[in-house]
Order: C-alpha cells, then structure tokens, then sequence
C-alpha cells in the first residue's frame, strides 16, 4: 500500500527510518599519504583498502598500536579517525598537535564543523583540503555528504562522482553516489552505482538497504525484499534493516511478509506494538487493533494516533480521540478538519495544504479548490469540473481521513458504496484511489477510473490515471488513447512531450510530431520541449534547418546543457561538421561525466567516422562493461565497421 500523505503518515509514527546517519558517509577509503607498509602496525602509510577497514571499525584512535612516521602526519589521521567516529573532543584535542597543512588535518576540522550543524564552516574547510589535495577521494566524499545536508543532491552526485573517480575501489563513495542519485530521481544512475558498491562489497547491509530503498523507488518490491534479506542473512542482528524490512514489505502491500518479519525481528525493534497495530489496521483488522492497543498501556502519541484511526474505522467517538492527541499533532488537526466536514462545519487548518484543499473544496463546493489536492493523490486534478453534493461531501470526509493516514483497506469498502450510490465524479475518483492502493484487481481500478472520466468528461486524472495503470504494464499501445485524450484536455508542455514520446516508442512518428510541437508552442521558452522537436528532427535527417534552429533556440534558454549540446552534435555529424560534431559531443559527454550511453555512443560513432578508431573502440569498450545491455546489436556493428576498415 501507498502512504499518499507523508506528513500525516509521519504524525502515526508510522515513516520508516531515516534514510542514512551522516556517520555512514564518513565510513570510507581513506586515501593515505605516500609510504610503504609496515610490519603489520597501524601506520600513516597503509594502503587505502585496510584505512578503510579502520575507518568502518573505528580503530582509527588514539589508544590504537602507535603509528609510524612524522607524529604531525599521525595525529591528523587519529583526529580523522575521532571525527568520522563522531568523538568530537578526542578529534578536537588530537587537531592540535596535527600537521596543519595536511589535508586529513582540513577534513577532520570540516567533519567536526558538520557534526555541530555549522555546514558553512564544513564547507570551507573541506575546501581547504581539497585545495591542498583536488583528487582527495575522502575529501570530495565528505564534500558530498556536507552538500546533501545542505539538501543539495545535485552537487553532492558531483562530488561523491569524483571520490568515485579517484578512487573506484571505494564502495562506500559508490552506496554515496547511489543515494544522492536517487535523491535526484536518477534511477539509473543510482542503481549503476550501487551496482559497483555491492559488487565490491556483496554482503554489506548499509548498501543492501540503499539497494532496497532504490527497488522502492522503482516499486520493485521483490527486489526490495530480497536486499533486505541479503542484509539479515550477513548481519541478523541489524535493527534498522530488521525495521526497514517490515516497513518494506507493509508499504509494498505484503502484510503476511510483515507480520512474519516483526515476529522474526521485532523483539528488538522499540516499535514493535505501534508497527504491528498498524499491520492489524491495513488488514482490515479493527477488533484486533483495538486488542493490541488496549493491550499496550504504554501511553505514547503514536498510540493515541492509532487509536483515533480504530475510532473511526468503528464509529466510535471521534470527539473522545482526537481528545487524547496533542491538539497541534497532524493526527489531531486533519481529524478535527474530517470531523467537522461530516458534521457539516467549516474544517479548521490543518497546515498540509493538500489536505486543507481536500476538505475545504468539500466543504464549500468548490471544485478548483478540490482540484487543489492533486499532491494527496499523487496526480493532478486539475478540470475538476464539479465537486460532489453536500451530503456526499459529509459522508466522504472520515473514509478519506482514513484514506489519508494509509489505511486504504478500511476505507475502501466505504468510499465504493458512497461512490456508488451518487454521479459525482470525484466520488468514484476517490474510490478508485482507495482500491489502488488496498491493492484491489486493476480491472476494478479501471472501473472506477472509467467511470469518473464519464461522469466528468472535463476531467483530466481519470484519463491520465488509466494510461498510468497501462503504462505499468508495459502496455503503451492501449496507454497512447488515454494519454491523447488527457493531452486533448489538459495541454500541458509535460504531459504533450509524455505523450509523444509513447507514440514515437510505437513508431507513430505522425502522432509523435504532433504532440512534440504542441509541447513547443505551449511553452516557447522551455529549452526541453524545443530540443525534444528538434532531436526528433535531427534524430531522423529531416528538415535540419528546422531542427538547428529550434536547438540554437534551446541553447540560448539553457546554455551548456548536455542534452542540446548532444543534439547540435549530431545535426553536426549530419550536415558534414565533423570538428564542430566532436566538439559538442565531447563537451556533452563531459557535461554528464560519462554516463550517458546514448552521447557515448554517438561520439564513438563521429570518431570512428574521423579516423580516430582506437578512441572510438575504447569507448566502445567502456560502454559495453558499463552497461552490457545498451545496445548490443549497434555496438556490435560499429566494432565491425571500424574493424572492416
């Protein structure tokens, strides 16, 4: 099942746990400075491989065997050491006696700086060193993890991408990279990444826990289930994988995998009660529920909260729940607002301005303001054309409060009846989200979704909703009328390009183009939907002039962007401008530091074409150990021309 809206789900003590502790960033290679081994004592000069091994021990200490070489140079490593391990005081006292021009002395003061929260001073610091280092592979790591809290994922992919290019043998830069990739909703660049990790490291749980959450993303939940157990299997007393793994497979709908977990593990887990009220709660579970809370007198938030949704479930007394909350909880504020609304009042703030959307377009009437809570369906509702009658609004309110805190099942069976017994389009739209996400047969989600789309034929998420359930399937042929008929109603630049590009996977070009253009006469100053046209046009050698200008157009809005770089290359290569060709493409490739298949092999391509065969096969090469299923057949074939000539 979905939890379709965090901060509420959150408020029930029912998120998962945090994604990664700022210290397992810190548990990497630790690039040495130069020197030779000793007899076996921890020296300055081990190789990266065994001060990674101290580094994830946290043997890197003081009271450790003495190390060898300049004390200076010894003490910045110890101080690293104290810092990575979060031993403040220790890093503070060995940093006085530490070589100030070493860039372990820089990296250990940017780690104590981003322990207190003081991710400026982090950041000058780790600038520090890597000034006096650039390719310090634990510097741009540590560089990344102070950029990720800073929440910014972007530069954090670029600095974890160059601990990984200075040091590929380190896994943990690759779990790194996996995560800020992932952050940045670059599936495939995360999973490549964690690829490397886990094959350096096949049986470390921190990455099979990154592998796990990347399967979630990508809503494999086999894949998921099986990290988790790859990480139990090599450490089974490991709590929070033992947590991630029940909370893994609730999301994921399996609740009998769960509920086994939790008898397998919970005894360890702090949660346990609270989890396994809620298990009973998306089972459908009521009196079960009721059993195990009245069974726990351990008076907390997160039971009070559970209890308010076994109140509702049952009818009981509403008022008497939300009494037993924090008055400013999430839980309490979004039930005060449902209760209202069946009661036929005005619904107070609940500061969640999806939900306040909800339940103040059902209150009012008001289908735009409705329209609004699109983000607690994960789709937009915008063309809402009608919101339902005042009474069914009423009757609406508490299923989808239950809706809300995840507990689809219980609210299911009450939104269908509601829906059934009324034309209200938004109506048989909510049933439809309650089925989806108890997991009903998709043949009854699509009931729903086509009979909203009748009763409101304005109305844009039903379409786009059933082209979704298609498209999850692999289905673009029937997905491609749906997503046509959602565009027809609502043209927008993202959801034109969405549907040009399916047609042009089925080979549609006629549909494709027209689609494209949509999208760039819709947003003019968007460089994606003026390269997309242009891409298509260059892509097939037809009306280049078109495409070149659209491309310059696209450049001028989004100057060094890679994607136009690559598509002016290749209109380039087209037209007989092989330097100016290469040049864009290299410019391109460097842009997305070699991770972009599709330039790769275009370069490889224009090379081969310029006479640099042995650039061109080495890229070749590189490509199929990087990505061994890109392409097979036309790699295959620009190896046979360049070896035919």
């Amino acid at each position: 099942m979905t939890l379709r809206n965090t901060a509420l789900c959150a408020a029930l003590w029912l998120a998962s746990a945090p994604f990664l502790h700022a210290a397992s960033f810190d548990l990497a290679p630790l690039t040495p400075p130069a020197g030779g081994p000793s007899d076996g004592a921890l020296t300055a000069g081990r190789d990266a491989q065994m001060a990674a091994v101290a580094l994830r021990d946290r043997a890197l200490l003081p009271d450790a065997t003495p190390l060898a070489g300049p004390p200076g140079q010894a003490h910045a490593l110890q101080a690293l050491g104290a810092a990575a391990a979060g031993q403040t005081d220790m890093a503070e006292a060995l940093l006085s006696e530490a070589d100030p021009f070493l860039p372990e002395t820089a990296i250990a003061r940017a780690l104590i700086a981003r322990n207190a929260g003081d991710l400026a001073g982090a950041e000058a610091a780790i600038g520090d060193a890597l000034r006096i280092a650039p390719r310090h592979a634990y510097a741009a790591n540590v560089m990344g993890s102070i950029a990720l809290a800073r929440g910014d994922a972007e530069r954090a992919a670029d600095a974890f991408s160059a601990a990984v290019a200075a040091a590929p043998e380190g896994a943990t830069y690759w779990n790194n990279l996996a995560v800020s990739e992932l952050a940045l909703g670059q599936m495939s660049d995360a999973q490549r990444a964690i690829n490397a990790a886990i094959a350096l490291a096949p049986r470390n749980c921190v990455y099979r826990m990154t592998e796990a959450r990347i399967a979630d993303a990508a809503r494999d939940s086999a894949r998921a289930a099986k990290a988790l157990d790859i990480c139990l299997a090599a450490e089974p007393g490991n709590v929070e994988a033992a947590r991630q793994s029940v909370i893994q497979a609730r999301d994921g709908g399996d609740l009998d995998r769960a509920t086994m977990l939790l008898d397998r593990h919970g005894a360890a887990i702090a949660d346990r009660a609270i989890l396994a009220t809620d298990i009973a709660l998306r089972q459908a579970d009521i009196a079960g529920a009721r059993a195990m809370l009245e069974g726990d007198s351990a008076a907390s938030q997160g039971r009070a909260a559970l209890m308010a949704a076994v109140t509702v479930a049952e009818g009981g007394d509403i008022a008497g729940a939300i009494a037993a909350l924090d008055a400013d909880s999430t839980t309490a504020r979004t039930l005060q607002a449902a209760l209202a609304v069946a009661s036929g009042a005005e619904p107070l703030a609940t500061d969640l301005p999806s939900v306040d959307a909800l339940y103040s377009g059902l209150a009012t009437g008001d289908a735009g303001r409705l329209a609004q809570a699109g983000p607690a369906f994960g789709i937009d509702l915008s063309g809402l054309g009608t919101a339902p009658e005042p009474q069914t609004a009423r009757d609406l309110a508490l299923p989808l409060w239950l809706w809300l805190a995840g507990y689809a099942d219980l609210a299911d069976e009450g939104l269908a009846i509601i829906a059934d017994n009324g034309d209200d389009a938004f109506a048989a739209f909510a049933a439809f989200a309650a089925a989806r996400d108890a997991g009903r047969p998709v043949s009854h989600q699509r009931e729903w979704l086509r009979e909203a789309a009748r009763r409101d034929p304005g109305f844009a998420a039903p379409a786009l909703a059933l082209a979704e359930s298609h498209l999850a399937e692999g289905a673009l042929a029937e997905a491609l009328p749906w997503l046509e008929q959602a565009a027809a109603i609502r043209p927008d630049a993202t959801l034109l390009l969405r549907t040009g590009l399916v047609a042009e996977t089925l080979g549609d070009d006629k549909t494709a183009e027209r689609h494209y253009r949509k999208a760039a006469e819709s947003a003019p100053d968007n460089h994606a939907t003026l390269n997309q046209l242009a891409w298509f046009l260059a892509e097939r050698g037809q009306r280049l002039d078109e495409a070149r200008s659209l491309a310059d157009r696209a450049a001028d809005l989004a100057p060094g962007n890679a994607a136009i770089l690559d598509t002016l290359g290749w209109i380039d290569w087209q037209e007989g401008h092989k330097t100016a060709s290469l040049e864009r493409l290299r410019q391109a490739d460097t842009l997305r530091q070699g991770r972009d298949p599709d330039i790769r092999l275009r370069l490889a391509t224009v090379l081969a074409a310029d006479g640099q065969e042995d650039a061109a096969s080495d890229l070749l090469t590189a490509l199929a150990r990087d990505v061994p299923a890109f392409r097979p057949d036309a790699i295959a074939a620009l190896r046979a021309e360049i070896a035919g000539r």
